[in-house]
């Protein structure tokens, strides 16, 4: 369905968005072009990480959270657990981030993204499930997202270079 028949629908339909949300379900993805898969991707993989460094960095400002009466993970069930829910989350990503690959959705542009972002995602998982203070695990944590930064510039410079 193209965006024209998709805004028609929309607009001629008494019941509107939820419509066009049974349309874009995962049950029926055969309707949803490429680009509105690989967006709803990338949306979960991004609330993932977002997830899963407020997790990790709850675990690197236990004082801050007892302070302000904040209920955390890190609170309830310790900094080792949060670190290992966090890393979990990670570990989620670390599956998503192949199937657009797989799927036949994105191209060998992408397979140089995920091989520098997926690389820092376990690596510095394993550096903030490794850290001993808040110093160690806040730069685990910005390593994280300056390797998916970094696989972002790898995947633009690709699409002019390859």
């Amino acid at each position: 369905m193209d965006a024209r028949t998709a805004l028609a629908a929309w607009s001629s339909s008494s019941r509107g968005a939820p419509q066009m949300a049974m349309m874009a379900s995962p049950m029926n993805l055969s309707n949803v072009p490429p680009c509105a898969r690989m967006m709803w991707l990338m949306a979960l993989g991004a609330f993932l990480i977002d997830l899963a460094e407020e997790i990790a960095g709850d675990a690197m400002d236990m004082q801050g959270d007892k302070l302000l009466g904040s209920r955390s993970l890190a609170l309830q069930f310790g900094r080792t657990a949060a670190l290992r829910v966090s890393a979990g989350l990670f570990a989620l990503v670390f599956i998503l981030t192949p199937l657009p690959l797989i799927l036949g959705w994105l191209g060998i542009q992408y397979l140089l993204a995920i091989l520098v972002a997926d690389t820092a995602l376990v690596y510095f998982t394993v550096k903030l499930l490794r850290s001993k203070d808040s110093k160690e695990g806040v730069f685990a944590m910005r390593g994280i997202y300056l390797g998916f930064t970094a696989g972002m510039i790898v995947y633009i410079l690709g699409q002019f270079l390859l």
